[in-house]
């Protein structure tokens, strides 16, 4: 983004014309540019009566276009964003009265995620990917490696003859990093915050099959002839041509959802099914399927600079945040008693997200350097 496309965004936000999404794309960028020297005249109005303004009309957009399974139900507390003026601001909606927030801070430096991963080539060479930019990372197996300025890791097949043998590379995203990838196929491929994902340089056999650790957003190119298989811990999603996202983390339950198309869900004991669009399969502790309808779209907010809480209780809730901040989480007592729905960015200043929840009274929070205790 130029200078000249970020004072633009700036006007549209400080005159309360900008879209959530441009909002949001104001937070990530507005470490980037300094506008200091953007002198602000009567013209732009009382910039308090502003802020307010802007921050409820953000409120009510949100409100308005929540998605269903978003509602309060019996939830304790639903939760929309509002981003205005450059400041993140999270407004929790409770049926309780909140507890003065008593968040104990040692000052740290706990940013949000970024796009950065390390590339690991099939002979071993370890490649960081953590700066914008055209680089031509390798050439291997008639494909060229290259990612783009918009941190696109992409494999461009250049000879549609096969290779002898078959060249595996790994993509790692460490906690606090995101990547997005694009397969020889053309299949496309988000990766969330400490995830690992291994797939052929190219795609040679009867199959195209990748490993996941993690999670990761499938957008799948359709060939008939050759399925797309997702492996994770002995449980294989097998599709044709779909967009679909799968949480496989080591130690949390493990959730497929389907956007499009159609999935076939085999589990390690042999239990498959296969799911319509619109639905969640979760493996429950018997290694069977539970299957629900859902709003899928709620289920890739990640991928759209999202958290999104639906019914969980405060570590399910810390386990996302945790991740993606880079920091490590431990309790004391009983702090699992209520359940907490809603969304916001993810480009939240870190200490601003943690008040916000703590009003809702359920919890405190105490930050010791990247260390957050959570407390009743």
């Amino acid at each position: 983004m130029t200078r000249e496309e970020f004072e633009l965004l700036y006007e549209r936000c400080t005159s309360g014309k900008a879209s959530i999404s441009e909002q949001i794309k104001f937070e990530e960028y507005k470490d980037s540019f300094d506008l200091s020297d953007i002198p602000w005249t009567a013209e732009m109005g009382d910039p308090r009566m502003l802020r307010k303004k802007c921050l409820s009309d953000l409120q009510q957009r949100l409100a308005e276009s929540k998605p269903k399974s978003i509602k309060l139900r019996n939830w304790s507390v639903a939760a929309s964003i509002a981003l205005a003026l450059g400041v993140g601001v999270v407004l929790f909606e409770h049926f309780q009265e909140p507890r003065q927030a008593k968040v104990a801070v040692v000052q740290a430096v706990i940013e949000p995620g970024v796009d950065k991963a390390t590339l690991i080539l099939s002979n071993g060479q370890q490649v960081t990917l953590v700066d914008s930019g055209n680089d031509l990372i390798a050439k291997e197996a008639n494909v060229t490696i290259s990612k783009d300025q918009d941190n696109t890791l992409t494999y461009q097949s250049n000879n549609p003859a096969p290779v002898d043998e078959e060249h595996f590379n790994t993509l790692i995203t460490p906690r606090g990093g995101q990547y997005t990838l694009k397969l020889a196929d053309g299949t496309k491929v988000w990766l969330n915050a400490d995830s690992r994902l291994q797939f052929p340089v190219n795609f040679n056999g009867k199959e195209r099959v990748v490993q996941l650790i993690g999670e990761a957003y499938f957008e799948v190119v359709k060939n008939k002839s050759k399925p797309f298989k997702v492996i994770t811990d002995q449980k294989v999603v097998e599709v044709l041509g779909t967009s679909f996202n799968v949480s496989a983390y080591k130690n949390e339950r493990y959730q497929t959802t389907l956007l499009t198309g159609a999935v076939k869900l085999r589990s390690g004991t042999g239990t498959s099914i296969v799911l319509d669009p619109g639905q969640q399969a979760t493996l429950n502790s018997k290694e069977m399927f539970d299957v629900a309808a859902v709003n899928a779209t709620d289920a890739m907010a990640w991928t759209k600079g999202l958290f999104l809480f639906e019914n969980e209780n405060i570590q399910q809730v810390m386990q996302k945040i945790a991740r993606w901040y880079d920091v490590e989480v431990e309790y004391k007592g009983d702090v699992n008693r209520k359940k907490l729905g809603g969304s916001v960015s993810r480009y939240e200043d870190f200490k601003e997200l943690l008040k916000a929840i703590e009003q809702t009274g359920n919890v405190h929070f105490k930050i010791d350097g990247r260390r957050v205790t959570v407390m009743p």
